[in-house]
Formats: structure tokens, sequence, C-alpha cells
């Protein structure tokens, strides 16, 4: 096709520049290249300028040596984009060719070629020096301070070139936001300078107005910055009057906008683009507010909470004045629109409220399936959820986890090679995840202590989730590298097992560098602690399997149980063992642990005391119903899981001293240390599993619910922060609580199934249900306490309101946790009444009771048709009870919080129990019955 006489004279001068120049910015050649991008596409451009650059070569002497114009077009083309792409594989993957396509980034593509200069040979040298001096924005990024003055520094793939989307003089770049951002900037040109200053904007100083293209992360704690998403100034372009250069806006906004303007069918378009670009202004403004003119705007007294207000009315003022310049038919449209919304402009704002606020939730919901597919090792549909709603951060933690489920598939099938590759993959996108930004930074945990800095002062921090996040996939990783040295140990795979301790190794020392383990208000996740305990583990293991690996081998654990220092080194191997299926040896292993649960604790990570125990049971369980199947009628009652069941309480209340009491508020004050002689000696002659294959069961002969001599009368409360004091002492023993109600919830199922078993069933069920009963009572008692507990009014300063506020978290949080401890004894509760052969007699439980028994007796048994014949009568009594409570931090009261939460367990619990029947008619009548409870019983102010 031939060239039109203008793009000749354009691509001339583009030639010119490019063969001449130094790297300078010129704004005629950059308005050059977004007019030959307006008349014609990236895919003509490159061969189009060869061309020319080829006739001009023989007919002009000034291009007789166009070397350096022929290899800034094809480095540009050829090698810097593509390479530029590579290097933002992570941070910008969910970019498409068309979003790179853009006049003004390449212009800044050839200036940074440029820049290099000669020999123009050197292609590596001019493409890395190329992205260096392309990746020069990092926005809004608190970068931590460490105590010894070190100053950190972010990562290199976090740091990119946001595309221009205007320079001065050079216009506003031809593309899909093209129209929008030129009547933005008209509007902003014609807005009164008392406004703009007020806002700490000015056209003077904007050099450029450029796009951020990231993919927008809802769950990033920046966007509770205020108007964070909106934009802000490149807090790294400064002239030297002190001023900001460059403002960048978030795609997400833009999108936005221009999903609202193709929405518009009836409205003219220019009209629809006006009032697109007032709200664009308007935003705009709305950053620039909070980001400043410069660094030195904002001092330390400025917080985020005194500046709102203040944009707020700039806001409502600027948009105030648009409305009351318009006149004729825009005037009455917009007033019409106003008087509607209550707002000026909001048919706009709204939407885009809307739209953000839409695409959030949707990116949330995407997000946890794909976090579910992950989970279960299936990376395909995981990365198709993760790409509906692009977010870097979901896309990572969809990479590692699907890997970390598939390394437990690998070790299950005996490929303990695959397994270490996929470790290996797992913490190579951890380090990309990271370096990118799209997880968080380790060295801000301890720098901000699992904080995110919003501003300037002290108190707009709010807590970091990511940190959170970024530790369970440290852990996940971790242990990961345990499992799979302990399977190649156990193997006897020599070569490979000493190549995985290396890397382990290695990322356990890459971690602990940060120090995670210091912020006292995270899950603590140690590399040392966890790579000590597989080296323990992979040689117990391994001594094991030279001895045969026989299952319940008591002797040999009795002889390497005191090589397990921690909690993790119990966890680890307990979880090898019933990975084998070795019940026998795994319970005494548990019950040790239970014993030594003051000196090691019982939180090891995902595979803490309660997950394991409840693996366990599950594991008796499903070994019970597969041998019943394969025997006769004659037999499978013998074969039920009846007494490994009972023999695992046996051995619970045996071994596990206080945790099996539910405690007191006057539990949570140390009244001293023990000294050795007053704590005495254990008895050398209990060795590993003495209480648990014995038959030693402990028997509270005083039935006082103390285990002890004497019952201890507690000492004096702290007179400040006792919350906290209540918590560290409370809390574990309330979880342990809960993990024996949710025990016997599943052992009440186990045995509901059973058709024949002993008197002694009975009367064990019996003594179990009445324990149920009696904690409940005692929970309501601490519960009763923990809300008359008051707590002291501050003085008034800031600290004491920061004091008494964690004060009052840490209460709310402790009566949550107590009301779920009871919920979950009332379920145990329903489970161990189902199972009962002779259950209560009829007057002595509420009819909720009543109706409820025989319908999970019958989801246990699986009997579809009484279920189904029972069903109504307990959705009638349910339909008289309450669903909805008022949160105690807006006024409610603890028991309407418990009764609330115990029936929200119980519909829960049945409509996880009907659908697996195939009763799925009966679970949508739950639902609606669940949905007229809600209607029938709001609380006043819901």
């Amino acid at each position: 096709m031939k060239l039109r006489a203008e793009d000749f004279a354009a691509a001339r001068e583009v030639l010119g520049y490019l063969n001449f120049s130094g790297g300078r910015p010129d704004p005629a050649f950059q308005r050059l290249v977004n007019d030959l991008t307006g008349r014609m596409t990236f895919g003509r451009l490159c061969p189009m300028l060869l061309k020319v650059l080829s006739q001009l070569q023989a007919e002009a002497p000034a291009f007789h040596d166009s070397r350096q114009a022929e290899a800034v077009v094809k480095l540009a083309f050829e090698h810097v984009l593509p390479a530029y792409r590579e290097f933002h594989r992570d941070l910008l993957f969910h970019l498409t060719d068309e979003d790179f396509e853009q006049p003004f980034f390449l212009v800044r593509i050839w200036e940074a070629i440029l820049e290099q200069g000669s020999p123009w040979e050197e292609t590596e040298r001019i493409v890395t020096g190329s992205i260096d001096r392309l990746n020069e924005f990092l926005g809004y990024r608190p970068v931590a301070v460490l105590e010894n003055g070190r100053r950190m520094e972010p990562y290199e793939h976090e740091r990119f070139r946001p595309i221009p989307l205007f320079l001065r003089g050079a216009g506003v770049a031809h593309g899909p936001y093209e129209d929008v951002v030129s009547r933005a900037l008209e509007l902003l040109r014609s807005t009164p300078e008392d406004i703009l200053s007020e806002a700490h904007f000015s056209l003077e100083s904007l050099d450029e107005l450029a796009l951020d293209p990231r993919a927008h992360d809802h769950l990033h704690p920046a966007n509770k910055r205020t108007n964070y998403l909106f934009g802000e100034w490149d807090p790294h372009q400064i002239d030297l009057k002190g001023r900001y250069r460059r403002f960048v806006v978030r795609k997400v906004i833009l999108d936005a906008l221009l999903n609202w303007i193709r929405l518009q069918k009836r409205v003219p378009t220019e009209e629809v683009l006006f009032d697109a670009a007032a709200v664009l202004s308007g935003t705009i403004l709305m950053a620039s507010a909070i980001s400043g003119a410069g660094p030195d705007t904002h001092d330390s007294t400025v917080s985020l909470t005194s500046l709102l207000p203040r944009v707020a009315r700039q806001r409502d003022a600027y948009y105030a004045r648009l409305l009351n310049a318009a006149t004729g038919a825009r005037a009455r449209r917009l007033q019409r629109h106003a008087k509607s919304t209550q707002q000026p402009f909001g048919h706009v704002r709204q939407h885009l409220n809307f739209y953000l606020a839409q695409y959030g939730t949707l990116q949330v919901q995407r997000r946890y399936l794909a976090y579910l597919f992950a989970r279960m090792a299936h990376p395909t549909a995981a990365r198709n959820q993760a790409a509906v709603i692009p977010c870097a951060a979901a896309r990572f933690e969809c990479e590692i986890q699907w890997r970390m489920a598939a390394v437990k598939q690998a070790l299950a099938a005996g490929d303990v090679a695959g397994a270490a590759r996929l470790v290996a993959e797992a913490e190579d996108h951890l380090h990309r995840g990271i370096h990118c930004g799209a997880l968080a930074d380790p060295w801000n945990i301890l720098g901000f202590q699992g904080q995110f800095p919003l501003f300037t002062t002290r108190e707009d921090s709010v807590p970091d989730q990511r940190v959170e996040v970024l530790l369970q996939l440290v852990e996940g990783i971790l242990e990961s590298y345990g499992r799979t040295l302990e399977e190649a140990a156990a193997r006897a795979q020599t070569a490979l097992e000493a190549e995985l301790l290396a890397k382990f190794e290695r990322f356990a020392a890459y971690w602990d560098q940060f120090g995670s383990t210091t912020v006292s208000d995270l899950p603590p996740v140690s590399g040392q602690d966890h790579l000590e305990s597989a080296r323990r583990v992979a040689r117990a293991l391994a001594d094991w399997r030279a001895a045969g690996e026989a299952a319940g081998n008591i002797a040999f654990w009795r002889q390497h149980v005191d090589e397990f220092k921690s909690a993790k080194a119990y966890a680890q191997v307990v979880s090898a063992l019933l990975d084998r299926r070795d019940q026998v040896a795994s319970l005494g292993l548990l019950m040790q642990w239970l014993s030594e649960a003051d000196e090691v604790g019982l939180q090891a990570g995902p595979m803490s005391f309660d997950r394991l125990l409840t693996r366990w049971l599950e594991a008796v369980g499903e070994a019970a119903t597969a041998d019943a199947e394969a025997a006769d009628d004659s037999k499978r009652a013998a074969m039920g899981p009846w007494p490994m069941i009972r023999r695992l309480f046996d051995y619970l209340e045996a071994n596990a001293g206080d945790y099996w009491n539910v405690p007191r508020l006057e539990d949570a004050v140390a009244n001293g240390d023990w000294s050795d002689s007053e704590a005495g000696e254990e008895d050398s002659e209990h060795g590993l599993f003495g209480a648990a294959y014995e038959g030693v069961v402990f028997r509270d002969s005083a039935d006082d619910g103390t285990s002890g001599e004497i019952a201890d009368s507690g000492g004096p409360l702290p007179d400040a922060g006792e919350f906290e004091f209540f918590e560290e002492t409370l809390e574990p023993r309330l979880g342990f609580l809960r993990m024996l109600a949710q025990l016997w919830q599943t052992a009440g199922g186990m045995c509901a199934q059973a058709q024949v078993l002993g008197a002694e069933y009975a009367t064990q069920l019996g003594a179990w249900h009445a324990r149920t009963v009696e904690v409940q009572r005692e929970l309501g008692q601490l519960l009763d306490h923990l809300w008359k507990r008051e707590i002291s009014a501050p003085p008034g300063d800031h600290d004491s309101n920061v004091e008494y506020d964690a004060q009052l978290q840490t209460k709310l949080y402790l009566l949550h946790v107590t009301v779920n401890t009871i919920v979950a004894f009332r379920s145990a509760e329903w489970s161990l009444l189902a199972a009962l052969p002779d259950p209560p007699g009829k007057g002595t439980l509420s009819p909720l009771d009543e109706s409820l028994i025989g319908v999970l007796r019958s989801l246990h048994r699986g009997e579809a048709a009484d279920v189904r014949r029972q069903l109504p009568m307990l959705q009638r009594a349910l339909r008289k009870q309450a669903l909805l409570y008022v949160p105690l931090d807006h006024g409610g009261h603890p028991q309407q919080v418990l009764a609330a939460r115990t029936i929200q367990a119980l519909i829960r619990r049945l409509l996880r129990y009907l659908p697996p029947l195939g009763l799925l008619r009966e679970t949508w009548h739950m639902l609606r019955t669940a949905h007229q409870m809600e209607r029938a019983s709001r609380p006043q102010g819901l």
C-alpha cells in the first residue's frame, strides 16, 4: 500500500530523531509518533519505518548513515518490548498485546534505548539498560527501616513503567482513553485556581498523566488509604522546587468509566463524555489532595482522619461548581440526576462505586474458588478461576497452593522425586511473588510489626492481612520440604535426601533472616524449627524402616520419643504414621504429646494436635467401615469403631490434665513459678504410653472438677492489660475443649450408625452426654463472668485509648471464643443423644431437641425416607427460634448471640448432611426455613 504524504513526512521526522538523538525527550517527536499510531496499527508501524528509512538512505544525504535509526527501530519492537514483557511476566501478566500498543509508551522505549548509546550491536547491554531505565515507577509502597538504621529497598520487579496518557507539549495519546482524558483535562484547565490549589493540583506541574496498568487487588491494604484507588502523584518524580511532576491514575477507574460510557445509549456522546470526564477530574483532585503537591505538603501532625472532611468539602465544591456552570438542556439533565441520586453527578459516581464493589466481590469469590481448586490439586481449574478477575496475589497463592497439595498426592503415590520437584517450584513461585509485589515483603513484617502504614501518622496503620497469607504459604512450603525429606529418608533415597536437605537448609536460613517470629501478634513460623524437627523425624523414620516398619511397634517409639523436642516434631511423625495407617502408635504419640503440652505446646501450624487427632478418629471410622463391609453380619458389631473410640476418650482424660476441665478467670493469672522440689519428679517408671497402654484412666475421685490435692484459689488480677492475661491462658484451653466437643460429635455420628452394641456402650455414651451438659453449664458461668468483667475507663490520651480499645477487642474476642465452645458442646450433646440406644423419654427434652435427635439418627444411618418423614416437625420447631443477633460491639448480649449461633450451627449441619443422601428438595426447604427465620426474628436495628 502506498504511503500518504503526511505519513511519509511524519515518518521522516521520527526517523530523523531516532538517527541523531541521544534520547532527550522532544515533544515534537512524541506528537508525531502519536499521530502515526493514530493512523495505523502497531503491526504496520515497524515495517513502514524501515521501508521509509531504506528510501531515505538512498535519497537523502542526511540519512546516508542510518545504522542508529535502523537499530533503534528493530531493538524496540524485536527485543526491548518482548524483554520488558518477560521481565514483568508476573506483575503485568494480565495485559494483552493491545495494552502495550500505546504511542507514548513506545516513545519512552525509544528514548530509553537511545540513552544507552552505541555500539548498537550490543543487544544484551542495550536491552538490560533500557529496561532498567523504564522501570522507574513504584507508587505508594511503604519501605521498612530496621532498628539498626538499615533502610530496605523495594525489589526490582516491583518497579515498572506506567503508560503515558498525556505528555506536556505532545497532547493526549490516541487510544481507548483518549476522549475521556482529553475532556477531563479541559475541565481541569477551566477550574478556578483556588479549587485546584486547595487540592494541591497544578496543571503547570503536570508534565505527564500516566496509567497504572497493574491488576487491581481488592484485598490489598493500600486500598484502605483514602482515595488510593483514584490515583496519586508519583512520589519519585520531583522537580528542583520540590513539586511532583507526574500524576498516575489507576486502570480500574478508567475502565469503570468506559464501562459506564458504553452503557449510555440515549444520551448524546458529548454529554456522556462530559459527565464521565467530570467524575474523572473530580477523582484526580481527590487523590491529589491526599498525595499533596510535594513531599513537604503534609507534616507529621496531619492524619487521614483529619484530611477526610477537607477532601470531601473540596469534592463537593468542585462538583457543585460544574453543576452550577451548566446551562440549558445539560443543566436540566444534571439537576434531574442530582435530585434522583441526591448528589451532583451521582448517576456516574454511583455507577463507579457499584462497579468497584462488584469487581471486588467477584474477585474475592473467584479467588476463593481458585483457592479451593488449588487445595484439591486441580491447577487448571484453579488458574481459570484466578484469571476471571485477574489479581497477581491470587495467581501466586493459587500456584503455590496447588503445588503443595500435589506434593501430598505425589508422596502418597510414592513419587518422592516428583514431590521434591513440586516443592522447589512452590519455593520459586514464592520468591517471584515477593519480588514483584504480589505477596507481602517479608522485611515489612518486622519493620511494621505486621501493620501496613497508610499515611505518615502512627494511627493511620491497619493490619496487613497479606502477612498471614505469606506466613501460611511459607509454613506450607516448610511442611512440604519436611514431609518430602522424611519420605526420602524412610525410603532410603540417600542422594535425594541430601539434595532436599541442602535446599531445605537454604530456604530455612532465607526465611529466618526476616525475624518474623519476634512479632508477638503473628503466628510464629521458624525455618530452623521446621528443619530440626524434620531432621529428627527423618532419622526416626529411617530407623523405623530399618526395624521393619511394624505397625503398633510401641517399643520402637518408646526409644525415640526423647528425640521429639517440639510440637512440630510430634506432628510430623504422627502425620507420617497416619499416612501408613498405624493407628496404635500414632495414638500413643498423640497422648505423649498431650502429656507434654505445657512444655512443647499443641500448635504446630497446619498439623496441630486437634487436626491430627480428628484425622486419627476419621481414620478409625474408615478402617472400621472397611472391615465391617468385608465381614459377615455376626462379626460386624465386634468390628465397629467403638473399642478404639472409647480408648481415645479414656486416654484423653488421663493425659489432658487441666485441659480437660473448664477454665476459670482465676486460672488466667499465674501464682508464681513452681520450684523443682514443689513440682516433684516424674516417675521414671512412667514410660511413653504408661497411661495409654496399661489401662490407667484418670478418675475425679473428689468429684469437684479439680485435678489436684486442693483447689487453687488464684491470685489478684493485674490492674492493666488483664484481658491479655485471660486470653493467653483461656484460649488454648477453650481450643482443646472445642476439639473435645468436635470429637464427641464425630464419635456420636459413628456410634449412631451401629445397630447392635453392648450395654457398656450405652453407659459410656450416657456418661459422655452428662459431661457435655456439665461443661456447657460451666462454660456458661465463664461467659457470664467475662461479660460482667469491666474495663477501666481510659484517661483520654492517645496511648490509653489505644490500650482500652485493645482490651475491649480482646474481651469481645474471648466472649466469641467462649460462645463458639458452648455451641460446639451443644452440637456434641445432640450427636450423643442421637447415638444413645434409649434416648431420654418424652417430656425431658425440648420440642426442638426431640425432633432433632430422630433426624440426626436417621441422617447418620443414611435412612433418607425417615429423614424426609421427620424433617417437617423439626422445621416447625426451628421457626420459633431466633436466627439473627445484634453483635456484642453494637449492644448485643452474649446469651442472645449464643442462642442464635447455636441455631445457625444446627442449620449449617443439616445443610451439610442432607445433600449426600439425595435430599435436595429437603435442602431447599431448609434454606427456605432459614430465610423465613431471618425475616421473622430480625433484631432491632438490623
